[in-house]
């Protein structure tokens, strides 16, 4: 068994130290050495070299030989003992070959494994950003966790730490009796960062409660309070899922790439986003959606090199092929084909979501609008130029507000610019497009996200549904209701009477007997009524105790109308 060790090492005498001799137990010979007091206080008792100018000692940590080197292992001698057998086990496997083939990626730091990760993600085609934000959003998992190398991942931990995220941070107090707050006082009760605090604010659609200017700029209490209970708050379900879809995705690709035997995350799995939807879109109706486009034909403004007749036919382009803010961001004059018989936009699979060349078609007055638009411009450019798809939510909002459309509705739903694909595809649903159609021109993998996210379905459009089912109850006199008396067995019925237009309040009970006049006509098809009278022969049920749990004990059924119809 391979035994642990020591290194010896010399060191000066130190000051004041007593010469004394002491006798040496592996020789059993007495040998020249020194008494201390060391470091901690404790009494040390070296031996001196043979020359005795200086001191022997010993190292504070346990060696072992493994495959011909040293290795070093731990100050405790029985741990060192455990950690050298396990070492040697492991030379012996490898040398057999069936040694860890993980080992040499378990030592290596998981901040290593995540640049790596992200440079997978560029290679197999993602976009920059995408592969910078996962790497992030990995790196916050791992930091917060205190995760260091691969063996350290425990689900676990990456659960706690995602529900310490939704979790509501501690609300800070603001000072009794403050009415306006400067710019630096609301930024440290936010926590936020000076630079992103004007964002905050344009999203809470605040950025109009100030008053003054400059160093004499101060937000009231209502902001400040409206701020803190919008910031103070714990990451939404949907931002968890993200971090969690980031880490898994992590963990898989560390398996696929065979720098470790299992993914030890697969037992995670996402929350319910629904249950807290933090950010709501909207779709806007046909009348908000040609307000909008006039609006922006008609605005001086110019937001980022876009004016206002440029921004008109950014967003009818959106709204009629469903494209994304950054996709059309691409758009050059070669990517519209206006002179076939189906004009068409396309979106190159470079820039495109799913990472595949995307075919719209476009509708026969955009394309129109769009031979005069594009008339003059240079090939190979953008057609829409600039930074705009960084703040269309901002850009979107300058003409929002000039057309009268809030950017938030009494719901909260918002109306930034990926609602314009919203509407796109709930213009779809309302035109009667079928279900895979709507799909296919989303350009979505899963139905469901289809329609239930960006299908939207107003009151309006239920009550027209509706309207379209048959009549199922039978109809009397105009304004009237016959319903026959659900446990009747005299042969006669009840009229429920409903006078037009009173909302179905105040129903009186009329009855008519047979024969009677004011006898209810059946439904739109009626049945014919023939000879009701005597001649039906009886129908009945031998006469007996009825079984349990029967409601009517010896059922007689006496309704002539039942041998009547047919």
């Amino acid at each position: 068994m391979a035994r642990v060790f020591r290194k010896q090492y010399t060191y000066p005498i130190p000051a004041g130290a007593e010469r004394v001799t002491i006798k040496d137990k592996k020789t059993d010979k007495d040998r020249p050495a020194v008494r201390f007091k060391g470091a901690d206080g404790k009494t040390v008792v070296a031996f001196l070299t043979e020359k005795g100018d200086r001191c022997r000692g010993h190292s504070p940590h346990w060696y072992g030989t493994v495959g011909g080197e040293q290795v070093k292992l731990c100050s405790n001698r029985t741990a060192a003992e455990m950690m050298l057998a396990e070492l040697v086990r492991k030379a012996e496997r490898a040398e057999a070959g069936i040694g860890d083939p993980f080992e040499a990626h378990h030592k290596r730091p998981l901040a290593e494994h995540v640049e790596d990760y992200r440079r997978q993600l560029l290679a197999k085609g993602d976009t920059e950003k995408h592969a910078r934000q996962t790497a992030r959003y990995v790196e916050a998992v791992l930091v917060g966790c205190k995760f260091v190398f691969i063996p350290d991942v425990v689900a676990s931990a990456v659960a706690e730490f995602l529900h310490g995220l939704r979790l509501d941070p501690v609300r800070p107090d603001l000072p009794p009796g403050q009415e306006l707050f400067t710019k630096g006082e609301v930024v440290a009760l936010l926590g936020v960062h000076p630079t992103g605090f004007s964002l905050l604010l344009r999203r809470a659609c605040l950025h109009g409660t100030a008053t003054g200017n400059g160093k004499a700029r101060r937000y009231p209490r209502a902001t400040v309070e409206a701020l803190l209970d919008r910031n103070c708050r714990g990451r939404g379900p949907s931002t968890s899922n993200a971090y969690l879809t980031a880490v898994k995705g992590f963990t898989h690709w560390l398996v696929r790439d065979r720098r470790t035997g299992t993914g030890p995350l697969t037992i995670l799995s996402r929350v319910n986003a629904n249950a807290d939807v933090r950010r709501s879109r909207r779709a806007l109706h046909e009348p908000d959606l040609r307000a909008l486009l006039n609006a922006a034909a008609e605005s001086a403004s110019v937001f980022r090199g876009l004016d206002g007749p440029a921004r008109s036919m950014l967003y009818a382009v959106g709204m009629t092929t469903g494209f994304r803010a950054g996709e059309l961001a691409t758009l050059e004059p070669g990517s519209f084909t206006l002179d076939g018989e189906q004009p068409t936009a396309t979106v190159k699979a470079g820039y495109s979501k799913n990472r595949r060349t995307s075919v719209q078609p476009l509708p026969p007055d955009v394309a129109l609008a769009l031979r005069g638009y594009l008339d003059g411009r240079p090939a190979g450019e953008p057609v829409w130029p600039g930074s705009w798809a960084e703040d269309a939510a901002d850009m979107l909002r300058i003409d929002l507000e000039a057309a009268g459309i809030p950017f938030a509705d009494a719901e909260g739903r918002v109306c930034d610019f990926h609602a314009l694909r919203h509407s796109y595809i709930t213009l779809l649903q309302r035109s009667g497009v079928h279900p895979k159609v709507a799909q296919e021109l989303a350009r979505h993998s899963d139905i469901n996200l289809t329609m239930r996210t960006y299908t939207h379905a107003h009151l309006h459009d239920l009550a027209g549904a509706v309207d379209g089912l048959p009549a199922l109850l039978p109809t009397g006199r105009p304004g009237e209701i016959a319903v026959l008396k659900a446990t009747g067995t005299d042969g006669a019925c009840t009229l429920l009477a409903r006078p037009v237009g009173s909302g179905g309040e105040n129903m009186g009970a009329v009855e008519n007997s047979e024969g009677g006049k004011g006898q209810p006509t059946i439904g739109r098809n009626p049945l014919p009524v023939k000879g009701v009278g005597t001649d039906c022969d009886p129908v009945g049920v031998e006469e007996r105790t009825a079984p349990r749990r029967t409601r009517t004990c010896n059922p007689l059924i006496k309704s002539q109308l039942l041998c009547q119809l047919s």
